[in-house]
């Protein structure tokens, strides 16, 4: 039970474990699709298969970094298990089209069709087994992080306006607060009343964090008990903070202009700069030769429904970091004189100027 709560109300912390796991996972995918396809880990008499392991080793790590570029490793990440199945699916499809370019590229680690193709079913199944213990144990509800919310108001109010079941996974919350002169929007039936100071009523009820939504923090916040909670173990933070972190989006009508100055997204120094643009151009790279051979297909469509006339890409101009313009690229998807007269204008349903390829099933409904 022990583990199950540290598990529960830290489930963030324990990505780093799965990080550990899922790699040996995919390594001993080699070995046991191996075994099934010879039936003897030696296949002594199959030289282009031995060893093994320097091919597992590359298998694990191409993998995890697949896995990492469907999500699988976001700690906000909340989708259910389908959700995650699909994206595991795509992780792994784009491992084997990795790994065959690896193998044209060291025709030493070339590994036959039928042992790769059985270890990428036997992955599927290991990672997805592990997944789904991972969120079947997150959504216990005796395991999640209890949470209580100092405000029932109108701030208060942003919490519950999500209301898909994974949005606040692994959280419960234990109550809101409705604080001196404040208005309550909150359901009654959500409203708990604080019936002792705020640090003893935290550990009687098990209080792991606790979530600052007032509407007006100038009128009667308990900043003495809030600090005695802190130093007591228990988290507080404040709302727009709160929603960052479990839902990875800002919410703007939550937001205000003390959050904004003491936020820490502002860092700008060399070294994190560098290091994300080298992350950035590492994944671009993969992923433009994943996606490739479909680029490579619409392109020809494009081309062939125009009759060889007018260009396949868009040149348009956007802007970009700190104001400056800068040029993007996209597949043509209108006639080469949709704006012939130099007026931009929204697509609209059944726009005659869209062509064939570029057809969609809806359009966004835009405003007059």
């Amino acid at each position: 039970m022990i583990l199950e709560r540290i598990v529960g109300n830290y489930h963030r912390r324990l990505l780093p474990i799965l990080v550990i796991i899922e790699p040996l996972l995919l390594g001993a995918s080699l070995y046991v699709g191996t075994l099934i396809r010879f039936g003897d880990l030696s296949v002594a008499s199959v030289d282009e298969l031995t060893p093994i392991w320097p091919r597992a080793l590359s298998f694990a790590l191409i993998g995890v970094a697949c896995l990492v570029a469907v999500g699988l490793y976001n700690q906000r990440l909340r989708d259910n298990f389908p959700g995650v199945l699909v994206r595991l699916v795509i992780a792994l499809s784009l491992a084997g089209i990795l790994m065959m370019l690896l193998f044209y590229t060291f025709p030493s680690l070339y590994l036959g069709r039928g042992v790769f193709g059985l270890s990428l079913l036997v992955a599927l199944v290991a990672l997805g087994t592990l997944r789904a213990g991972y969120l079947r144990l997150l959504r216990q509800g005796n395991n999640r992080r209890r949470v209580l919310v100092l405000g029932a108001g109108n701030r208060a109010s942003h919490i519950l306006s999500f209301r898909r079941s994974t949005d606040f996974i692994g959280v419960s919350f234990v109550g809101f607060v409705q604080m001196p002169g404040e208005a309550v929007v909150v359901p009654d039936r959500r409203c708990v009343s604080l019936d002792q100071p705020l640090p003893r009523y935290a550990a009687r009820h098990h209080v792991d964090q606790v979530v600052i939504a007032v509407d007006d923090r100038r009128v009667g916040l308990p900043m003495e008990q809030l600090l005695e909670c802190r130093t007591g173990g228990v988290d507080v933070v404040e709302l727009a903070t709160f929603i960052e972190q479990e839902l990875g989006l800002l919410k703007l009508d939550a937001l205000d202009a003390g959050w904004l100055i003491f936020s820490p997204g502002f860092n700008r120094r060399l070294l994190r700069r560098w290091g994300k643009r080298l992350f950035d151009i590492a994944a671009s790279l993969m992923l433009l030769i994943a996606t490739a051979p479909v680029m490579v297909v619409a392109a020809l469509a494009i081309w062939l429904e125009s009759g060889g006339r007018g260009p396949v890409l868009y040149r348009q101009m956007r802007i970009g970091e700190e104001g400056i313009p800068f040029e993007l690229l996209k597949f043509r998807s209108m006639q080469v004189d949709a704006e012939s007269d130099g007026k931009p204008r929204w697509a609209s349903k059944c726009d005659s100027r869209i062509t064939r390829v570029g057809q969609e099933t809806s359009y966004p409904q835009i405003p007059d």
